[in-house]
């Protein structure tokens, strides 16, 4: 779908209301799954401070979609991420030179501000811990959380269950720079998936191959 001038002031008028780094190929991305009449239940794990939901909000919106249910998904805690190196591990997100750490309710307050609708939920857990402890099913579970190998391939396994067989997963920060490893899990558990803009997975849950005895 072609981005027009009004969807452009949409998405940064959003921005300045939440701190992130979600931009425009994220929005498109969103546009693109949910003109998919199927993708209903969408589950994201990291919600940071709520970019990522208020564009999806905004797309259902102009698609006219009153269907859709979101679950967001955040541990909200001023705590390092596994991600981090291990230099500043002792640190908090301001020490840490990441600014604020999120919260529930900041990220709530900031979606309040933009009119987000009522068909969305902040859950305060960390995404495996929800993933393995919800009984919930969903169309399309979009994983950015900590983006080390071995937190992008748990979040991967478990939620794998959580997604209705014709679901799809996807996620940011498709690199395996620094600490980081999100293309090495995705290769290992997606032999085939997409990749939009060189840094957004997608795959199909029928694509997903599990670890090898």
């Amino acid at each position: 779908m072609f981005i027009s001038f009004n969807d452009e002031n949409l998405r940064l008028r959003i921005d300045a209301v939440c701190r992130g780094y979600s931009s425009r190929k994220h929005w498109t991305f969103f546009q693109q799954m949910l003109q998919n009449p199927n993708v209903r239940h969408i589950c994201i794990l990291g919600v940071y401070y709520g970019r990522d939901i208020a564009y999806m909000d905004q797309i259902l919106k102009q698609l006219g979609r009153t269907d859709c249910t979101i679950v967001g998904v955040d541990k909200f805690a001023d705590a390092y991420c596994e991600d981090w190196p291990e230099a500043i591990r002792g640190k908090n997100w301001n020490e840490a030179g990441f600014g604020p750490a999120p919260s529930r309710a900041a990220a709530l307050a900031n979606l309040e501000a933009l009119g987000v609708s009522g068909n969305v939920t902040l859950i305060q857990s960390t995404g495996e811990e929800y993933l393995a402890q919800n009984s919930s099913i969903f169309d399309f579970i979009y994983i950015d959380t900590s983006h080390d190998y071995e937190t992008a391939l748990r979040s991967i396994d478990l939620g794998i269950p959580r997604l209705h067989a014709a679901g799809f997963m996807g996620g940011d920060d498709y690199s395996n720079e620094g600490t980081w490893g999100v293309k090495k899990a995705v290769t290992e558990r997606f032999p085939n998936h997409q990749i939009a803009e060189g840094w957004i997975w997608l795959a199909r849950r029928a694509d997903y191959r599990p670890a090898q005895p």
